[in-house]
Order: C-alpha cells, then sequence, then structure tokens
C-alpha cells in the first residue's frame, strides 16, 4: 500500500453495503494484515454471484436509501440498488485472526492446531450441535473467552486457508466523513491552537454520501486529492 492515505479495503457488493450497514461483522482474506485501526470499506464494481439471503435492506430502521440491497423475484437475476465504485465506510480494524478448527469441546483447543497462535484470537469451527445441519463458528478472543458469530456464515469463506478480519465501531459515509472521522475538520490543515479549516470532502457536515473512487483491488489507501 502507498504509504499516504487511510487503508481501504475493495469488496464487492453487497458485501460492502451489508458492512456498511452493520451485517457482516467479519471480512474473511486470504493473506493476513499487521494493520490495526482505521480503516475504510469500497464497494468496487463487482457483484458477488451468490445468493446472500435477498436481504432489502430498505426495510431496517437505520438503513439509508442508498444502502439498498434487493435479490428480486429470481435469485439468478438480483437486483441492485447498492452504490458501486465508491466509500461506503469506515470502521476499525481490531483483529486479525486466523481460521483454525474444528475446535474440541473434550479438549478446549482447536484441533490439530496446538500451540500454533499461543495468545492469538482464533475463529474455530465446531460440529453441530442438536442435529444441526451446518456448522458454527466461534471466536475465541484470546483470553479464553468465546463468543458465537455463527450469523457471520454466510458472509465468508471460513476454512483453514483464510484469515478473518474483524470489524468494529462501523459506520456510513452517511454517520461519519471518512476522511474527518465525523468532525467536519480537515485534518490536513489542523494546527493546535487554531481554527481548523472545514473538511473540504464533507464540507464540515461530519458526514456525506458514498464518495466516488476508482479504487483497486484487495488494500490500497484512500486520500481525498
Amino acid at each position: 500500500m502507498s504509504p499516504t492515505g487511510i487503508p481501504t479495503l475493495t469488496l464487492k457488493q453487497p458485501w460492502a453495503t451489508l458492512v456498511a450497514e452493520g451485517v457482516k461483522t467479519w471480512e474473511t482474506r486470504s493473506a493476513r494484515t499487521a494493520h490495526r485501526g482505521r480503516i475504510l470499506i469500497h464497494a468496487g464494481k463487482g457483484i458477488h454471484p451468490g445468493d446472500v439471503g435477498g436481504y432489502v435492506l430498505g426495510e431496517r430502521p437505520n438503513a439509508h436509501d442508498w444502502g439498498i440491497y434487493c435479490r428480486g423475484d429470481h435469485p439468478k437475476r438480483p437486483t441492485f440498488l447498492a452504490p458501486q465504485g465508491v466509500i461506503v465506510a469506515s470502521a476499525m480494524l481490531t483483529d486479525c485472526c486466523p481460521v483454525g478448527g474444528p475446535y474440541s469441546f473434550r479438549t478446549g483447543h482447536v484441533e490439530g492446531d496446538e500451540g500454533d497462535h499461543p495468545g492469538q484470537a482464533v475463529v474455530v469451527l465446531h460440529p453441530p450441535l442438536h442435529g444441526e445441519d451446518l456448522w458454527t463458528l466461534i471466536h475465541d478472543d484470546a483470553t479464553g473467552r468465546q463468543h458465537d458469530i455463527t450469523d457471520q456464515l454466510p458472509f465468508g469463506h471460513w476454512d483453514t486457508a483464510t484469515v478473518a478480519l474483524a470489524l468494529a465501531d462501523v459506520k456510513p459515509t452517511a454517520e461519519r466523513c471518512p476522511w474527518c472521522w465525523g468532525s467536519g475538520w480537515d485534518v490536513r490543515n489542523y494546527n493546535p491552537g487554531n481554527d481548523p479549516d472545514e473538511c473540504g470532502v464533507c464540507r464540515g457536515q461530519g458526514g456525506c454520501d458514498p464518495i466516488p473512487a476508482r479504487g483497486m483491488p484487495g488494500w490500497w489507501r484512500w486520500s481525498p486529492t
């Protein structure tokens, strides 16, 4: 990635909008990243070909008009009202967890993974309980506490060749300008003791429409200029 700008991750639709609206809180990737902190979510011009459940985000209480994805009447002919080629959200990347598994209730460890990730949070699979058809996911937060993230199963590729990025404090651009982080100040012209200049992206409003950006596959860095 370029040394300037904010780390940005391009996702296909509807994944990008599902992140922006707080539905998808984990992103699975094939490669690790050492970055922690602020990132931006960019909606690329690609569309995921699979069926992700036909979410109609416009029916969600806090959904934005630009954040609607509708599968339509036929699953192979989806209707997308979600934006493409724009930055749709900002978030905090809090962890990059290897996907291991399966989890063993007998030993309390990830089977076949003893000692590979000491002290590190791991996302693991465990077999279905009570006759369910699908395996479920557990997030071990490296302190021994476990959190069920089964609701994320439809939104990623959960196998042992991947890592899972934990996304927190996700806000669409309508709620937080990705450049000034909602302050309305232009971070490039801020000097302690002086009045900051108005942010040139959100025009001092703290939030804005999705921001057109060409983007790149995977990770890259965005800045307004």
